[in-house]
């Protein structure tokens, strides 16, 4: 719902003429809300305070009155009709016609006009001269007139922003209040027998105000100091603010650490306008949050790229400011977009490997071994799942198992020996990060077996049916510990540990026989190793008995004695 009412306003051509001379009037009737032009009305005009005529958008040109020696005043005073959207409240003003005076002022008698706005009814901060054309005039001819002033009002005509002036006996034209505001461009005059039509030529500042529905004021006087003063509804804007029609972004979210290759790209327009502002009017700048600026202008289509822009050293947030300022305003200078300044971020992090381990610290020579490693983002610790390359010492490349949710590599030796895996190399696809950094120790494996290195008996020969005490030390190959646990067979028979790692049996023979001990079975033992070197290691026990072969004597009967 839209509530409205009717502006109009009155405009003699001119306010003092001598007896007998044709005014014409001007009625503007406008909608208040939009000030769009209303053409339906039906309007009743007081000359005096006395009912005068009634118009419409039909008669209205018949506006005009002559008159000898008196002074009337015109205004509105009902609106009979509206017959779009039945408005019948109205404002108005008093227009003043004074016939056969015997001084002749000066007069405005044409109402100044924008000549050149953009988008209908605005001007511009910083994009070009505006044309403001108006006319004065004096029966006693334009070299009677001495100064015209032209003044830019707010809606309330309460605040005076700008006023310019042109001095007629010097013919210049020069900002009297408001110079800030405005930048004063080659202005121009012509004449005639009883009028001066000016050409006003501005330019505003980027220190103006921002208005909308601007009143001006003209003002003429004479050099008897008669003057005219008249106030119009001018409707103009005045827009000094940008917007974005592309937003300002930093080419990539995340990146290495010292990245220095960022790109800042966007679209300036002015506030609520396609247009943009002029490259040499306004710079662009980019402000990092702990250090460093970037500057850049805009193009011809109101767009910018900022290349080369750095970033931390750190795993951290970077936060950028994009401000639009007047040129020269440096980085420091009050951003012209309309609201709080844009900003964008970006990410410098890098690949942490802060877990690792081995599925086994040793194993069998010729089997395989694993080692892993856990990778995650350091900025927010999510964990890598894909897209990783990275190498190992040994140019060994880490390959995804998605079973254990974790990065490994498998390795295999064929002899006693340990090696330790760290990474050498990384980089990932997701971000494009090549730095990274091991936080997690190096993993490594121990490739063994078990290793007999003698066998000793409490006999070597024993009486048939005698227990034998056979003992074997066991150590681990790869740094001669004693095998302290686990399951021990001796040719098949289970041993027991007896410390120091020594491994016994007990074997006992009932007929005579030599017996070999050189095989040694190995498992569950606290590495789990079941490799063993016999080490050419072996022993033999003899049980065995006397045997009586014969009886021999040298004589059957000898004598007593």
């Amino acid at each position: 719902m839209i509530w409205d009412r009717l502006n109009i306003v009155i405009i003699a051509d001119l306010d003092t003429v001598e007896n007998d001379v044709q005014v014409n009037f001007t009625m503007i009737v406008t909608y208040d809300y939009d000030s769009v032009v209303c053409t339906t009305f039906n309007i009743v005009v007081f000359r005096n305070n006395t009912y005068w005529n009634t118009f419409t958008n039909l008669n209205v040109s018949d506006f005009w009155d002559t008159n000898s020696a008196t002074i009337y005043q015109y205004n509105a005073t009902l609106v009979n009709s509206e017959s779009i959207y039945g408005i019948t409240v109205f404002s108005t003003n008093i227009e003043t016609v004074s016939w056969g005076s015997g001084v002749t002022a000066p007069i405005n008698s044409l109402a100044p006009l924008l000549t050149n706005p953009d988008d209908s009814s605005v001007m511009y901060a910083r994009l070009r001269f505006y044309l403001i054309t108006s006319r004065v005039s004096d029966a006693n001819g334009y070299a009677d007139i001495a100064y015209v002033y032209l003044s830019l009002w707010d809606n309330t005509r309460f605040t005076e922003i700008w006023r310019i002036r042109y001095n007629a006996s010097s013919n210049v034209f020069d900002v009297i209040v408001g110079n800030e505001y405005i930048e004063l461009g080659p202005c121009s005059f012509t004449t005639s027998v009883f009028s001066i039509d000016l050409t006003w030529s501005i330019k505003i500042d980027w220190d103006h105000q921002d208005v909308t529905n601007v009143d001006v004021k003209q003002y003429v006087i004479d050099s008897t100091s008669e003057f005219d003063e008249n106030w119009y509804e001018a409707d103009w804007d005045v827009e000094t603010r940008l917007n974005y029609s592309v937003s300002p972004s930093l080419s990539d979210y995340r990146g290495d650490l010292n990245t220095n290759d960022l790109e800042c790209n966007g679209t300036v327009v002015y506030y609520g306008s396609s247009l943009h502002p002029l490259a040499n009017e306004t710079d662009i700048w980019v402000s990092h949050d702990v250090s460093g600026v970037w500057p850049g202008d805009i193009d011809g289509s109101g767009v910018f790229s900022i290349t080369s822009i750095a970033s931390s050293a750190f795993v951290r947030l970077n936060t950028y400011t994009i401000k639009v300022v007047a040129q020269g305003g440096g980085s420091g200078g009050s951003d012209l977009y309309y609201t709080t300044s844009a900003t964008d971020t970006f990410i410098t992090d890098r690949i942490e490997f802060y877990q690792s381990g081995a599925d086994s610290a040793r194993v069998n020579i010729n089997e395989n071994g694993v080692v892993w490693w856990s990778a995650r983002y350091e900025y927010d610790n999510v964990t890598i799942v894909s897209g990783l390359s990275a190498q190992l010492n040994g140019s060994n490349p880490l390959l995804w198992d998605s079973v254990l949710s974790r990065w490994y590599f498998v390795d295999i030796l064929s002899n006693v020996g340990r090696i330790s895996y760290n990474i050498l190399s990384a980089s990932e696809s997701g971000y494009g990060l090549t730095g990274w950094r091991q936080t997690a120790s190096d993993a490594s494996i121990i490739w063994d077996q078990v290793v007999v290195r003698s066998y000793e008996a409490n006999s070597l020969r024993t009486n048939v049916s005698d227990v034998v005490e056979i003992d074997v030390l066991l150590e681990y190959e790869y740094d001669n510990s004693w095998v302290t646990g686990g399951i021990v067979d001796i040719n098949s028979i289970p041993a027991v540990y007896q410390g120091e790692g020594k491994w016994r049996i007990l074997e006992s023979r009932s007929s005579v026989t030599s017996v070999t001990y050189d095989s040694v079975v190995c498992s569950l033992n606290f590495y789990n190793i079941t490799s063993v070197n016999q080490n050419s290691q072996s022993i033999s026990i003899i049980w065995d008995r006397i045997i009586v072969e014969s009886y021999s004597i040298s004589d059957t009967r000898i004598t007593i004695g």
